[in-house]
């Protein structure tokens, strides 16, 4: 298979980022640092694939954090990480383990993540300025407050 174009691999990277971060509404330094190896390790559990990631912020108090996926996203991901992800990485001769890279093959960077997030927001049509953290401390305030009722 030929190496894919760059406008394609960094639609389809930043839209499964997207999915994964509106599904599990997680810091996005968790998609930054989540990793091939983790991914491979994911469990099957009541129809849905649990991917632990220990590289986070809460990692000491709360253990690793898990990224939920539907049977047809960690579908979509893996065929993202062996087609595309797997040929920019080998084009780039680099050896990073992280499941999301730039075009160059590189790891990825919270602040990457979050304007991939964006980009894709915006395609959609979506108003500027909104962000994956909002998304985030919406999902956070919206559990605590439910805690306390």
């Amino acid at each position: 298979m030929c190496l894919t174009s760059q406008t394609d691999f960094v639609t389809v990277r930043d839209y499964l980022l997207t999915q994964i971060a509106l599904a599990n509404a997680n810091r996005s330094r968790l998609l930054a640092t989540v990793t091939i190896s983790q991914f491979r390790a994911a469990r099957l559990i009541d129809d849905h694939y649990v991917v632990s990631v220990m590289d986070h912020k809460t990692a000491a108090v709360y253990g690793p954090a898990e990224i939920v996926l539907t049977q047809p996203l960690y579908s979509c991901l893996t065929v993202y990480a062996v087609k595309l992800r797997s040929q920019v990485v080998a084009a780039a001769r680099v050896a990073v383990d992280e499941m999301f890279v730039t075009w160059n093959g590189e790891a990825m960077c919270s602040g990457q993540i979050t304007k991939c997030i964006q980009s894709i927001w915006k395609k959609a049509g979506l108003r500027d300025g909104q962000t994956h953290n909002m998304v985030h401390k919406s999902a956070v305030s919206t559990v605590y407050a439910k805690r306390l009722n």
